[in-house]
């Protein structure tokens, strides 16, 4: 007990003591420091592309440190002495982001908000238009959309098509269409404010049929899956072949059409362009069917507007695509060609005047072949190659120009081997002849395999009174009606002329018949012509 009494009393005189000091330490405090934290910027705004901005920082604290939940997403943040530097990337959302940074200092924070413009926003579906199979079936479209959110809403009654919206894409399902009519639905995407029309077609059983332009480079799927969704069936196909030097790659169609039951599709692989497109009709309910209002009407539906050059020539410029109709009556029947449009993309000089060499030795009984050769000597040009028939005949004659970019013309003769019912008086003198420049872009520019007529050529014609007439295989046709002047215009390269490099080809020709009332025999006689010189060649 005595020992117990002590220690309480060590431990109150220990108490005593150390209150007495703390009380001596209280009297002898320093002034307490009071923290200072300041920032330039409590908002920051952001346009939508990429910037940056920079927030000054006052404090008299040792140390501070800034963070934000869109750290390492879309905001950057970047701290040295006395600044912090903020870096926005580009929103290509289509709605505005919103944040926050905290500047932390352990004994004082800063709260700066920030937000960032919105992209322009977008909503629609994949390719623009949804197509269904003529036989039924399934086809899921992918959402373009920089929204974080939509709902997909039919605008009418279509009961044959079931829609299932998923995350990022929405599946359409309709069962077969057995009518002759296309089916269409119209639909709607919805989202933070922005409506987008969807529309959805189920082809019917159609009397009529086009192709699609399968694209450059040749697009084996987009053509394999439009043919799928109207209901054809792949027949036959045709690999390219590089033992024998065949590039070509075909695809043979069935189709649902009762007019037009095959549709082919060939390519070149070496260049990737389509070389031969075509639908054909072999009875005389397909030529009607052609010239019928209904297949008018069926072509406007669907984009194509009547050429004003060739009224056989109807051009989509939504699938930059152009459909030619070909009908031989004597063989009852109709083709379809279907040819890519593509735009020049660039200007290409061409000549000053448009001289079309010695038209007074064209078609002149009176000048034949002694007179060319005699003409030519005038000229400077030496004789590269003639062309003899069985009978003696000259048919060809080929000079040598010797001056740019003019390096070679030559002619075609009336003979009996080549034109049997022509009069003797016609025998020998120049039916056609043609000129050969080395700088094909002076009239033509190439568009994968074919030349088209450039821009610059065309104005140059047309401003000495030439039309043009049609496009026939590699050849354009120009006419003059004035004189019944005919120009067969291509892009070719020849063995025997330019060192096998291309050349610019004009062919010069008196075709009176051409502009007669009869289009048809007047082309099909332009057609020969056409043959001739490219047999001749």
């Amino acid at each position: 007990m005595k020992l117990l009494i002590n220690k309480n009393r060590l431990l109150a005189a220990a108490s005593f003591f150390v209150l007495l000091f703390a009380a001596a330490g209280c009297s002898d405090t320093a002034e307490v420091v009071q923290p200072e934290f300041a920032v330039s910027e409590t908002e920051l705004a952001f346009e939508q592309s990429a910037g940056e901005k920079i927030v000054t920082v006052e404090t008299n604290l040792a140390d501070w440190m800034p963070s934000s939940p869109a750290e390492g997403s879309w905001l950057s943040l970047e701290k040295s002495a006395g600044k912090l530097v903020v870096k926005a990337k580009e929103n290509v959302t289509g709605e505005i982001r919103k944040t926050y940074i905290i500047l932390n200092a352990s004994r004082a924070v800063k709260k700066i908000t920030v937000s960032q413009a919105a992209a322009v926003a977008t909503l629609g579906i994949e390719g623009g238009e949804v197509l269904l199979p003529q036989k039924g079936g399934d086809v899921t479209a992918y959402i373009t959309s920089n929204l974080s959110g939509y709902e997909i809403k039919k605008t009418e009654t279509a009961d044959w098509l079931t829609v299932i919206p998923k995350k990022h894409s929405v599946k359409f399902v309709a069962p077969v269409n057995r009518s002759t009519n296309d089916r269409v639905a119209k639909l709607a995407l919805v989202g933070s404010g922005k409506t987008a029309e969807v529309i959805v077609r189920q082809p019917g059983i159609s009397l009529f049929i086009l192709a699609c332009n399968p694209g450059t480079p040749f697009d084996i799927y987009k053509m394999m899956d439009f043919e799928h969704r109207r209901g054809s069936i792949l027949a036959e196909y045709a690999a390219p072949d590089a033992s024998f030097d065949l590039t070509e790659e075909s695809f043979y169609f069935h189709t649902t059409s009762p007019l037009f039951k095959d549709i082919y599709y060939v390519h070149d692989t070496r260049t990737g362009v389509a070389t031969r497109v075509f639908t054909r009709s072999f009875t005389d309910e397909g030529i009607k069917a052609v010239r019928s209002p209904e297949f008018k009407a069926y072509l406007a539906e669907r984009g194509y507007v009547r050429s004003e050059q060739d009224t056989n020539i109807y051009v989509s410029e939504l699938e930059k695509q152009a459909m030619r109709i070909d009908i031989l009556e004597s063989n009852h029947s109709v083709v379809l060609f279907f040819n890519q449009v593509r735009t020049q993309q660039q200007d290409y000089p061409t000549f000053e005047t448009l001289n079309l060499g010695p038209l007074e030795l064209l078609n002149n009984d009176s000048k034949k072949s002694s007179d060319v050769e005699a003409w030519e000597n005038s000229q400077g040009s030496s004789l590269m190659a003639k062309h003899t028939n069985e009978n003696g005949e000259i048919e060809a004659l080929s000079f040598n120009t010797n001056r740019n970019p003019l390096i070679n013309r030559s002619y075609f003769f009336y003979s009996k081997s080549n034109s049997p019912q022509i009069s003797n008086s016609k025998i020998g003198s120049v039916e056609q002849y043609t000129l050969n420049f080395d700088t094909p872009t002076l009239g033509v520019w190439q568009n994968g395999n074919n030349w088209d007529i450039t821009r610059q050529f065309d104005s140059l014609l047309k401003a000495n009174g030439f039309v043009f007439i049609e496009s026939s295989g590699k050849f354009h046709v120009y006419g003059r009606k004035s004189d019944k002047l005919v120009l067969a215009i291509k892009g070719d390269k020849f063995s025997d002329i330019n060192n096998n490099k291309p050349v610019l080809q004009i062919g010069v020709l008196y075709k009176p018949s051409l502009f007669s009332q009869n289009s048809s025999e007047a082309r099909r006689a332009l057609h020969e012509c056409l043959l001739k010189m490219k047999n001749n060649r």
